[in-house]
């Protein structure tokens, strides 16, 4: 088993191809995820490693007029990495693939999940939900989503795990998520609703994740090992989802419209 011994910095290294080690087995993945469920229409992207307090991973785009400038970058965070099973790791950056593939399809607020790229999500087997699970809403900002069994991700991942596409490296940091965190895994569900997860034990997780149990059992202490994350600030960005109006306010706040749209203001 590889590890590496990150530092706190919110950049850890850049990928390109040929790259040893973590990142270069994450470029590997994201290459052969664009060839299974994008038909190869994902350009070449940058990725990075990040410890960012409350993410799993992001995109940043460059682009000028609608056009890409540049790569496409997408960051991991390593330190949740290390503690997820692969399943959700390989979930995570076929979700931020697909924001990739909203701008390429001419949205330049890729960040916005409407009802075209919660439909292109659906068709390769992952499923747009504010909740993480059946029934929750499909569009609009920071909308998770789960894994709908026997869809394209799920088979696809069944296929690669059984190749060389593998993460054998882990982050010799890592942290548990914070409380508000509901679901640390991607779930999947049937068509039907029905929850495909199972419980496992210390051991069985561990050994599912390619790591040893005591790593696992001290990432689970956060008072020892585990990186501290700063609390959820009380405040977030409201955007008008008619013309993109922007303003910053308590989370908690209800009321707040635009005047020239006469729409209320979505949390980001």
């Amino acid at each position: 088993m590889n590890s590496i011994k990150s530092d706190t910095s919110n950049v850890l290294s850049a990928v390109h191809e040929g790259t040893p080690g973590l990142v270069g087995e994450l470029i590997s993945i994201v290459s052969a995820l664009n060839r299974e469920l994008f038909a190869g229409s994902i350009p070449s992207c940058d990725v990075i490693l990040n410890r960012r307090a409350h993410t799993f991973g992001s995109v940043r785009i460059h682009h000028s007029n609608g056009l890409l400038v540049g790569a496409p970058e997408i960051s991991m965070n390593s330190a949740f990495m290390s503690i997820r099973t692969l399943r959700s790791t390989f979930a995570t950056l076929t979700s931020l693939m697909c924001e990739v593939n909203a701008f390429l399809d001419g949205r330049t607020n890729y960040r916005l999940r409407n009802k075209k790229a919660a439909e292109a999500m659906l068709r390769i087997g992952l499923v747009s939900s504010s909740t993480g699970r059946p029934g929750g809403k499909k569009t609009g900002y920071n909308i998770s989503f789960y894994i709908l069994k026997g869809g394209a991700f799920d088979r696809t991942f069944d296929r690669l795990r059984k190749s060389d596409k593998w993460i054998t490296w882990s982050d010799l940091s890592p942290c548990t998520p914070p409380p508000h965190y509901k679901d640390f895994e991607v779930l999947t569900f049937s068509a039907d609703g029905a929850s495909d997860a199972e419980e496992r034990s210390l051991t069985d997780r561990a050994t599912a994740l390619g790591i040893p149990p005591v790593l696992l059992a001290s990432a689970t202490r956060s008072s020892q090992v585990c990186l501290s994350l700063p609390a959820k600030s009380t405040k977030g960005t409201f955007v008008c989802p008619g013309c993109g109006l922007r303003c910053w306010a308590k989370r908690s706040s209800t009321n707040i419209y635009c005047a020239g749209c006469d729409r209320p203001l979505e949390l980001q």
